[in-house]
């Protein structure tokens, strides 16, 4: 069986883990492979879920505008509201 060493782990996650394994009556190891497991089985059952990096790309040169890039830059600046302006009251 393999070991996994953890280093660096900051010292309020620490914590947390270690709170949560005591709730589940694990050790902290148990309570890490237990929740390493649960995220894995999460990703697999999604097979068409992709990361927001992915998304995002997907995106990329997908935007279709007639409009010249002047026109909708002028159309966002019309659509920005003056925050140093106060409410009406």
């Amino acid at each position: 069986m393999a070991i996994l060493q953890i280093k660096g782990i900051d010292d309020a996650l620490y914590a947390r883990l270690k709170l949560m394994a005591a709730a589940d009556n694990r050790s902290i190891s148990q309570e890490v492979l237990h929740l390493v497991k649960e995220y894995m089985a999460h990703r697999e059952a999604q097979p068409g879920a992709s990361t927001s990096a992915r998304a995002l790309l997907a995106l990329a040169g997908s935007w279709e505008d007639e409009r010249g890039a002047d026109e909708i830059t002028a159309d966002f600046r019309a659509a920005r509201r003056n925050a140093s302006a106060k409410p009406a009251l």
